[in-house]
Parts: C-alpha cells; structure tokens; sequence
C-alpha cells in the first residue's frame, strides 16, 4: 500500500524516473485518445486503419473509460491531504528521500572522521606507533 507503481514485475518505490515515466504515459494515451477521437470523428464514425491501426468507437470509450477513473479515483486520493493514500505516499516520499540522501551522510561523516582523527590529534597512529617503537617522526 504504500508504493503507487507496478510495473508488471512487482511492485517498486516511487522513484522520480518512475512518476516521470507514469507521466509521458499518461500523456501519451490522451494524445492517442486525442487522435483516434478526431480520425474516428473525421471519418463519420465508421470503421477506420489510420497507419494500419484499427480500432472503433468501443476503443474509443475505453480509453476515455480508463482517463477519467484515473483523474476521478487515483489523482483525488492522491492529492487530498487528509487521504490514507496521500499520507501513504508521503510516508514512502520521506522513506526514499532518507534512503537517497544516505551517501552523503556517509560522505560526511567519513570526511568528520578523518578530519578529527588525522587533521586534530597530529600526526596519524601509525606514526605514534612507530614513534613508540624507536622510529622518528621524521625518517
């Protein structure tokens, strides 16, 4: 429940190339929707093979069908904040935002180690060491 894409081989998060990709489909099936609304229409109706596709008015209704149950059902619950769909999907979001974000805390906090452990305490432990051992700082 708390993932919004299923790609037909399991469900994923909500990655933004995910949501892009859902877009240009959606897109791309009203400018289809779009175009077979004005063939069929330009051509009285009837029964027509623009470029070799074939389709009729039953087509035609189902992808107008599919359109409006998306925009009535999914994108309602999807937008209202009091939603359980909303509030699931801003849960997700903050999930995959902490999951994206974590390289640059390890970045970070590797860079914090090393600066306290080399750049603050003087010269590095294996020179300590070495030190210790009856080496110098400088050989």
């Amino acid at each position: 429940a708390d993932r919004i894409i299923t790609n037909g081989c399991g469900q994923r998060p909500a990655e933004p190339s995910s949501v892009a990709v859902v877009a240009a489909h959606h897109t791309l099936s009203r400018i289809l929707e779009m175009w077979m609304h004005d063939t069929f229409k330009a051509h009285g109706g009837k029964l027509d093979r623009p470029f070799g596709m074939a389709f009729n008015g039953t087509d035609l209704k189902t992808l107008a069908q599919v359109r409006s149950a998306f925009s009535r059902d999914n994108v309602t619950n999807m937008c209202d904040p009091n939603s359980l769909t909303y509030k699931q999907l801003a849960k997700a979001g903050r999930h995959y935002g902490y999951h994206v974000i974590e390289p640059l805390w390890t970045v970070v906090a590797s860079s914090l180690y090393i600066f306290i452990t080399v750049g603050l305490t003087g010269p590095p432990l294996i020179e300590i060491v070495k030190h210790a051992c009856g080496g110098s700082y400088n050989s």
